[in-house]
């Protein structure tokens, strides 16, 4: 039950760290069909970017490429760091979106 806690909660933070870029888009536009069409979109460039073998140097930075490292809760023992550091960029995700939303949320109310 541990291991099925542990792995909603790092969804959660995946989910919200993607809430948070789709927040600071929103803050951003006028328009409403732009956040969805934009977060679609980035999910899959992220996910074809992460692929290509060339752009190996991107992949630490692509806030899908940890995604599947929940699956290594499966697994006995457990390896953390793919993630750990999944979930620290979904943290920074997380932040930097949040901080582009108030700060446009704020622009615009100015």
């Amino acid at each position: 039950m541990a291991r099925v806690g542990v792995a909603a909660g790092w969804a959660m933070l995946q989910v919200a760290a993607v809430g948070a870029v789709a927040l600071a888009v929103s803050a951003l536009t006028e328009h409403p069909l732009v956040v969805p069409a934009t977060v679609l979109g980035a999910a899959i460039v992220f996910g074809l970017l992460n692929v290509i073998p060339s752009l190996g140097w991107l992949r630490p930075v692509l806030l899908t490429s940890g995604w599947r490292s929940v699956t290594d809760l499966l697994r006995d023992p457990v390896p953390t760091e793919g993630l750990i550091h999944s979930a620290m960029l979904a943290a920074g995700y997380l932040v930097v979106g949040l901080a582009v939303a108030v700060a446009g949320t704020l622009r615009r109310e100015a």
